[in-house]
């Protein structure tokens, strides 16, 4: 038995594709999906160690004897933003916005920008005669409709006219809108990346703690410099702000640009965000008769802000707590007694403190999609002024042998305004 060759009407099945992308119930779906699974990324802590997941998610799903953690790692519900079913999920998406904008959308704005004529014979049977005047008040009309900014139409005893055009544009912006939105968030979620680095003052260093990157990330060149960093306090001796002074060097060690950084206020330059999170103290450095030296400081255990160290001095030793930068350091013995509370620059013994010296904590980010993310929204809240307009349009007839203007209309909102622009 011969099998017949199986025929594929690609010109068909490309229709019934294009059919499929621009159904309306389709790009619904796919917008809730997305939704769905940007809720789960919200809730679900992302991009964490494996072990995070075996350790907090290691729980059985009833009647299935499925542990958490399995199904989390099957699905890439770790890293939800970048797998490849999300891409596909957005894609897809797009595409539909874009066939819906240039096949529907766009040709029923071309179509609302024209005139459309009815003639009483094929007044559509949904709209409503709303007034019929004397043949003598066309020309009022005609001046009334002037007045109040419609555009009109003639031809043949009838006229079309209508206003507010933009109403009809919004659909369109609100698309583009959306296309920009998903488009920055794949740019953002393969070129990304972010660091975390602990910097001594007065010291330069190069991106290499990397939190999270992508796959097309990329580091810039530039070396980075933590010319100095200190702390305000507020009358209770609380932090109130802490500054960092960053310089960006180029790759012969130039600076290129300066500037002070805080809580709340990074350093943003040629796409890279500089922001300041945490700070620590390493050191505390002596001055001896006979030189200078450098003692570490280490956390006291169970304090968060509270460092200590210690030398031999004298055939005994010496304790020094730290818990601020405001310039005092405390003196304690091997007793744990309070020796002296000492500035900088204050003599005690053989030596003084010259320095207290910190480290600051920068988060480092590059996000190009950031942009077009913002240009999205922007469009987006531009494309809710153009829905708000009021789109009215009205079609009269002339019939001589009666003597009488039929007006028939619609509008997509505030009809009670139409109505009574209709009857007066």
């Amino acid at each position: 038995m011969q099998l017949k060759p199986v025929s594929i009407n690609f010109r068909l099945f490309q229709k019934s594709l294009l059919r499929l992308i621009i159904n309306l119930q389709f790009a619904i779906s796919l917008f809730f999906l997305i939704s769905f699974y940007g809720v789960c990324g919200s809730i679900l802590e992302q991009e964490q160690p494996r072990q995070y997941y075996l350790e907090n998610y290691n729980l059985a799903i009833p009647l299935l004897d499925i542990k958490v953690y399995k199904i989390i790692f099957a699905l890439g519900l770790d890293h939800i933003f970048t797998t490849y079913w999300f891409y596909i999920l957005i894609i897809l998406f797009g595409l539909s916005l874009i066939s819906c904008s240039f096949l529907r959308q766009l040709p029923l704005f071309l179509f609302s920008r024209g005139n459309k004529f009815f003639y009483k014979a094929n007044i559509p049977k949904n709209f409503q005669v709303y007034k019929t005047f004397k043949i003598q008040k066309i020309f009022s009309l005609s001046s009334f409709l002037s007045n109040e900014n419609y555009l009109i139409f003639q031809k043949r005893g009838t006229f079309y006219s209508y206003k507010g055009l933009l109403a009809k544009f919004a659909p369109l912006v609100v698309h583009f809108s959306l296309i920009l939105i998903l488009a920055g968030t794949v740019i953002a979620s393969l070129t990304s990346f972010s660091a975390q680095e602990l910097v001594p003052k007065s010291e330069t260093f190069t991106i290499q703690n990397t939190v999270r990157k992508n796959y097309l990330s990329f580091f810039p060149n530039s070396s980075i410099r933590v010319n100095d960093f200190w702390i305000t306090y507020d009358q209770d001796e609380n932090i109130k702000q802490y500054f960092s002074d960053i310089s960006v060097l180029n790759e012969l060690g130039e600076e290129e640009y300066q500037k002070v950084i805080s809580v709340n206020k990074p350093l943003s330059y040629k796409g890279m965000v500089i922001y300041q999170t945490d700070w620590d103290l390493i050191a505390i450095r002596l001055k001896f008769n006979n030189g200078i030296k450098q003692i570490p400081l280490r956390k006291l255990d169970g304090q968060k802000k509270v460092w200590i160290s210690s030398i031999e001095l004298n055939e005994r030793k010496i304790y020094f707590l730290v818990n601020n930068l405001n310039g005092y350091v405390s003196l304690y013995d091997e007793r744990g007694k309070l020796i002296k509370q000492l500035e900088l620059f204050q003599e005690f013994e053989d030596f003084k403190i010259i320095d207290i010296i910190p480290r600051t904590g920068l988060q480092l980010k590059i996000d190009k999609g950031i942009p077009i993310l913002y240009l999205g929204f922007l469009f987006l809240m531009i494309s809710v002024i153009f829905s708000s307009q009021y789109f009215p349009e009205l079609w009269t007839t002339v019939t001589k042998q009666e003597n009488n203007l039929s007006i028939v209309g619609k509008t997509n909102r505030q009809q009670l305004t139409f109505d009574n622009l209709i009857f007066l």
